[in-house]
């Protein structure tokens, strides 16, 4: 059950935001280029979640690599919703530093394990 949190707020996170999978899913243990945990906030307005901002440090194609931040709003159709789908998985998961995207024992999640 644990794993479906975080693949379907993997996914659901790169397609609306338009991401590669290498901005999101390690090529090796101490990769550091993905999207860290620190790295997404939650905005929540009069106790309801409304806004995710997300702020990329490492983008392929950034030439001034200079951070770029993007605000995804909550949909009204939540099953595919990436701002709950990440509120949830990180709500799950609940860890606070490291890559965003981790498996429940701490370790980040691979390019390999998103590509089988």
């Amino acid at each position: 059950m644990g794993n479906s949190f975080l693949l379907k707020a993997f996914y659901l996170l790169a397609f609306q935001a338009f991401l590669r999978i290498g901005e999101l899913a390690t090529r090796s243990a101490n990769d550091n280029q993905v999207l860290q945990r620190s790295d997404v906030n939650f905005i929540v307005s009069d106790g309801v979640l409304s806004v995710v901002t997300i702020t990329m440090k490492h983008l392929k194609n950034n030439i001034e690599q200079k951070p770029v931040t993007l605000h995804l709003s909550i949909s009204s159709s939540t099953a595919f919703c990436p701002v709950k789908a990440l509120f949830d998985y990180t709500a799950h998961f609940a860890h606070t530093s490291g890559p965003l995207f981790q498996f429940m024992s701490g370790e980040p999640v691979t390019h390999r394990f998103i590509s089988q």
